[in-house]
């Protein structure tokens, strides 16, 4: 299985939550007389109906979504023509990202540039190196202490049938 770095608490400045998204794209296409608070409410709706019609992806699980600026500003453009101009909506790759499910949510990132991809290879070489010096420790410890549990696990066998017998002295 091949090793990342996580970067767990680094974010893509590209890469935004429903709400930071609705917050951007509000002001803009907010008309005369309409309230802000409306109109980020019915952006994060159609931003999240865009999402499940296929018209915008999403990186992570429900309710912990991210998305693409770039993406979701083409996306707009094409939503509210005329209104976006001003804001890029490409960008040049500068890192790989991949997010993982299981007991907890990991999101990994990795450079795309192959020095940097060199520097975070050696990084994680460091990291498995110290990790294999910390679980030959941990073995050695338990291997030390295998023993010790054992004769423990004894004595408490013992106890437990010695508190069945009867009491000697007593009538």
């Amino acid at each position: 299985m091949p090793e990342f770095i996580e970067h767990e608490s680094e974010k893509s400045e590209f890469t935004h939550t429903l709400d930071q998204v609705a917050h951007i794209l509000a002001p803009v296409v907010l008309r005369s007389g309409e309230e802000l608070r409306a109109v980020i409410d019915k952006v994060r709706k159609r931003v999240e109906y865009a999402v499940e019609r296929g018209d915008l992806r999403t990186e992570g699980v429900p309710g912990m979504r991210f998305y693409c600026l770039p993406q979701v500003i083409a996306w707009a453009r094409r939503k509210w023509p005329g209104k976006f101009p001003e804001l890029t909506a490409e960008h040049e790759a500068k890192v790989q990202s991949r997010v993982g499910i299981g007991d907890r949510l990991g999101s990994c990132t990795y450079p795309a540039d192959l020095d940097r991809s060199h520097d975070a290879l050696k990084k994680a070489y460091g990291q498995i190196k110290e990790l294999t010096v910390a679980l030959k420790a941990a073995y050695a410890e338990i291997d030390l202490l295998r023993p010790l549990a054992e004769k423990y696990e004894q004595n408490r066998e013992k106890n437990r049938k010695s508190a069945k017998l009867p009491r000697g002295g007593q009538s």
